[in-house]
């Protein structure tokens, strides 16, 4: 499970708009991976990878970068704990800044397809679910979100989808409650982060059920252990067990804001 995302400062001012994936304002820290984890262990071993830790739960290591665009997320793409470790599934959530900051908000979508374009060719047989951002109770900020996500919905996805890409589109804007589920004007509190983890594990199934998630490269399906080699994401690799993937798996939750 590799996570792209901001540096975890559970003391950060609530004028910053970073580390949702490390779980910013999250009573625990975990934010919405510890949920996710939650759902996935039943029937998955797994163990999450990368140079920073954040949260209290047990499995927490991820990769935080606090405050960072999409083109400085993608800097770090090349990290050997991350797209060469060869993930086979990647979560992203990404431009959150570049909409907080207006930084060139018509190209962003542009900036992003870049991204994903080297994540694809880094890892040819990679999952990548793409997630609608988060809103913002700040008005500026969220016209530039819904803007965002637009192209995103319109542009972005239909473009990768109809080049045969494994992509799918989880909505996280329409997803959390703008009244409950958020703890300043960005970051989700509790509620929001495990309703997260919901809609992202429901992309996971969608993948699933398309028969779109393999065995990561250079995991065998025997194997009795997996080492965990790296996160310039934040990584996991998961074993099957009984019931839901049917097969080894190694997540990369990649989320980048």
């Amino acid at each position: 499970m590799t996570l792209f995302n901001s540096d975890w400062d559970h003391h950060a001012k609530p004028t910053r708009t970073d580390s949702i994936t490390t779980g910013e304002r999250s009573t625990d820290g975990n934010g919405y991976r510890g949920d996710l984890m939650s759902k996935l262990i039943p029937n998955n071993t797994v163990t999450m990878i990368g140079s920073q830790r954040a949260g209290n739960m047990s499995n927490n290591a991820n990769e935080g970068h606090s405050g960072l665009t999409i083109a400085q997320v993608q800097g770090y793409l090349t990290n050997p704990q991350a797209l060469p470790s060869r993930p086979n599934i990647v979560l992203l959530h990404i431009g959150t800044n570049d909409m907080y900051q207006n930084l060139y908000v018509t190209t962003a979508p542009h900036r992003l397809s870049s991204m994903m374009d080297q994540i694809f060719a880094g890892c040819p047989d990679v999952v990548l679910l793409v997630a609608l951002i988060v809103q913002s109770s700040a008005a500026a900020t969220n016209s530039l979100i819904v803007e965002y996500n637009n192209a995103i919905k319109t542009s972005v996805i239909p473009t990768f989808a109809s080049a045969g890409k494994h992509v799918v589109m989880v909505d996280m804007y329409n997803g959390l409650n703008s009244t409950t589920d958020f703890a300043d004007f960005l970051h989700p509190n509790d509620l929001g982060y495990a309703r997260m983890a919901e809609i992202w594990y429901e992309g996971l199934q969608k993948a699933h059920a398309a028969k779109w998630i393999g065995v990561p490269a250079g995991v065998g399906k025997t194997s009795a252990s997996m080492k965990t080699t790296s996160e310039g994401l934040n990584g996991a690799y998961a074993t099957r067990n009984t019931t839901f993937w049917g097969l080894f798996g190694r997540f990369s939750l990649g989320l980048w804001l």
